[in-house]
C-alpha cells in the first residue's frame, strides 16, 4: 500500500497515535490555563529587553559623565539629548503608545536611530579619553561603561534595521496577537469551569 495514498484522516490518525500526549495532570495550573509564548516571540522579547537594559546603562553613563568630567557647555548638551533619546527608546521598548510617537514602530527608523546614538556614544567616549590622556579611575569606570554601552545601542541599531528590512515587526505583530488570544481564550475557559 503506498503510504502518500492514504487519506488525510488516517495520516492524522496516526501521527496523534505516535506523538505522546500530555495529560493536565504534567502541566502546572498557570500552564493548564495560560499558553506559552513561542520560542520566536520569546526572542523578540529578550531584545527588547536588552535594548531597554543598554539604553538605561547608556543614559546612566551620560548622567555620570556629566558629573565626573570636566564641565564643557556642548558636550553636556549632547549628552542631554542622549539622555532624552535613551528615555524616549525605553518608553518604545515598553511600548507606551501614549508618550511615543509611532514613527518609532517602523524598525529601519528606530535602528537607525540606535546606531546613530550608539556612534556618539562612541565618539564622545573616544573624545574624553583623547581630551584627558590620564584618566582617573572613576573616569576610567565611567569611559569603559559609556563605550561598551554605547557598541551595544550600535549593534542594536544594526539588528533592528536587518529586522525592518525582513520585514519581521509584522510577524511580530502578528505573534503577539495570537498570543493576546490564546490568553484571553484560555482565561474564558477558566472562567466558565
Amino acid at each position: 500500500m503506498n503510504p502518500f495514498l492514504e487519506s488525510p484522516s488516517n495520516a492524522a490518525e496516526e501521527q496523534t497515535v505516535l506523538l505522546p500526549k500530555n495529560s493536565d495532570e504534567d502541566l502546572s495550573p498557570a500552564e493548564r490555563i495560560f499558553p506559552r509564548r513561542s520560542c520566536a516571540l520569546r526572542s523578540f522579547t529578550i531584545l527588547s529587553s536588552i535594548a531597554i537594559v543598554v539604553s538605561a546603562v547608556l543614559l546612566g553613563a551620560q548622567m555620570a559623565a556629566m558629573a565626573v568630567f570636566h564641565f564643557l557647555f556642548m558636550p553636556n548638551v549632547l549628552r542631554l539629548y542622549i539622555v532624552a533619546f535613551c528615555i524616549i527608546l525605553i518608553l518604545t521598548e515598553l511600548r507606551i503608545k501614549a508618550l511615543v510617537p509611532t514613527t518609532y514602530d517602523n524598525w529601519v527608523y528606530r535602528g537607525f536611530l540606535y546606531s546613530f546614538i550608539g556612534l556618539i556614544g562612541v565618539v564622545m567616549a573616544e573624545a574624553n579619553e583623547v581630551e584627558e590622556r590620564s584618566l582617573e579611575t572613576r573616569q576610567m569606570i565611567v569611559h569603559l561603561i559609556m563605550l561598551g554601552a554605547s557598541y551595544a545601542m550600535f549593534a542594536l541599531g544594526v539588528i533592528y534595521m536587518s529586522m525592518g528590512l525582513c520585514c519581521l515587526r509584522d510577524l511580530l505583530e502578528r505573534m503577539r496577537a495570537d498570543y493576546d488570544a490564546d490568553v484571553d481564550r484560555a482565561s474564558l475557559e477558566e472562567s466558565k469551569t
